[in-house]
């Protein structure tokens, strides 16, 4: 006896496999790729240009009014470094103040007095000081100063240099106090040198964007980065640390980023807008809205990831260990991987399809998208398509053609006509079917011996 399997109950598993997720179902991040679910990025841009536009003039009018605080490094100074404990922090800053408080003493009307521009541990272990920087001073004011601060540490000046075997007399203890004066123009070289690297910085990413995609989207990517740039230079002037080469290093290292996570999302516009001209189901502004959705789980992920690292150097080891030559790389790091985040997806895409649906073939684009979701839109409203109204009225053709007329029917008994053989035929037709004679139009069947 056999059995018969179905394939339905034996195997479920694999009816499944094949089967489409159903349009709501699935994760978030499957919707937002499918464009089942997402944020509409490029029709509310203008909400996002007017918060970008007051980003940055509010940010322009902070360096403006306010100024950024330049480092001696930029500015000009002197710095005052001593071996000590992170401990004695407090008392090596009162110390240099208070010879900054002589010098000022002495001088005269109108003129601008010295001051601590800031005071940080360097070091760790047995190797730690206190480096105190301030404004310009004089070089015998520099000099007391440095004394002073020998004097004052000599004690674990001294124990330092008994642990390194050298001979303890008051040149070796003078010796461990550093003093330096810097001028400006080395802070000017600096800042030259910088811009000379960013304007090769912007060339250079100017050519590769424009072989790799339109120029509509190099000046969204452009737009983007000046956007990071002026932004992380606001925040700068707001909090009000100190800017230093290291500043600078920041602020070319957030431009590569800032780019980075651009091109990520600009791979994803140009691989959905490239087939766009050859059809009229989605206009440009769809396809690349439906490009930032697909990647924007990417973009946070991989921002999350850079800016805990960032965020642990600035709030521990600035912060909470008080290393301060951390503070001003981790702060520009910070701020530049967060504004590169925001101005790669609400600023950079939404430009760049803001001016590429103004070119011809794209408006013509739109206008062909438009059309054709209002005959859709019309045919679901109950109007018929063409094809379906051909069908229809060749089935009432039909029917009419198969139903008497009314002459033949009023026709008295006896009087022959061509309304007989029409009401004759339905009848006729079922006796030779019922005979075994096959309907009009049907194929011929074989005759099968019985065996």
């Amino acid at each position: 006896m056999s059995t018969v399997t179905d394939d339905a109950t034996s195997e479920p598993s694999a009816a499944l496999v094949n089967q489409h997720p159903k349009k709501g179902r699935g994760s978030f991040v499957h919707r937002l790729y499918t464009g089942e679910a997402g944020f509409d990025f490029i029709g509310r841009r203008r909400i996002f240009y007017v918060i970008s536009l007051l980003l940055v003039v509010g940010s322009i009018a902070l360096i403006g009014f306010k100024g950024m605080n330049f480092g001696i490094d930029f500015a000009g100074g002197n710095t005052f470094e001593v071996p000590a404990a992170a401990s004695d922090q407090n008392q090596a800053t009162a110390v240099v103040q208070k010879g900054l408080d002589k010098a000022n003493a002495s001088l005269g009307a109108g003129a601008e007095p010295a001051q601590i521009a800031s005071t940080q541990v360097v070091g760790s272990g047995s190797g730690t000081s206190i480096l105190v920087k301030t404004s310009v001073v004089q070089p015998a004011t520099a000099t007391a100063i440095a004394d002073d601060l020998a004097s004052t540490f000599r004690p674990e000046i001294e124990k330092r240099l008994t642990a390194a075997g050298t001979p303890i007399t008051d040149q070796a203890v003078r010796a461990q106090v550093s003093s330096q004066a810097i001028d400006a123009t080395w802070g000017g070289d600096v800042s030259r040198k910088a811009v000379w690297a960013l304007v090769v910085f912007l060339v250079a990413v100017s050519v590769f964007l424009r072989f790799r995609y339109r120029s509509q989207l190099v000046i969204g990517a452009l737009t983007a980065l000046l956007h990071d740039l002026v932004v992380t230079a606001g925040l700068y002037a707001l909090v009000g640390f100190e800017v230093t080469p290291a500043t600078v290093i920041g602020m070319l290292t957030i431009l590569g980023f800032s780019l980075y996570d651009t091109v990520v999302v600009f791979d994803k516009v140009d691989e959905n807008t490239r087939p766009l001209l050859a059809g009229s189901r989605m206009t440009y502004s769809e396809a690349a809205n439906l490009a930032v959705n697909q990647t924007l789980m990417r973009s946070v992920n991989t921002s999350v990831i850079s800016l805990l690292p960032v965020a642990a150097l600035l709030f521990v080891g600035a912060g909470i260990l008080g290393v301060g030559t951390l503070k001003d790389l981790a702060l520009v790091l910070l701020v530049g991987m967060a504004a590169g985040a925001y101005s790669s997806i609400f600023l950079a895409a939404p430009i760049a399809a803001d001016l590429t649906e103004r070119r011809p073939e794209y408006v013509e684009l739109t206008r062909k998208v438009a059309a054709r979701r209002a005959r859709g839109a019309t045919r679901k409203a109950g109007k018929p398509s063409r094809k379906s109204g051909a069908r229809a009225k060749s089935r009432a053709d039909a029917a009419e053609s198969a139903t008497p007329s009314a002459d033949v029917l009023d026709e008295p008994d006896g009087a022959a006509g061509p309304g007989d053989a029409v009401a004759q035929e339905p009848e006729q037709g079922r006796a030779r079917r019922a005979g075994g004679t096959p309907r009009p139009g049907a194929k011929p069947q074989r005759d099968r011996k019985k065996r």
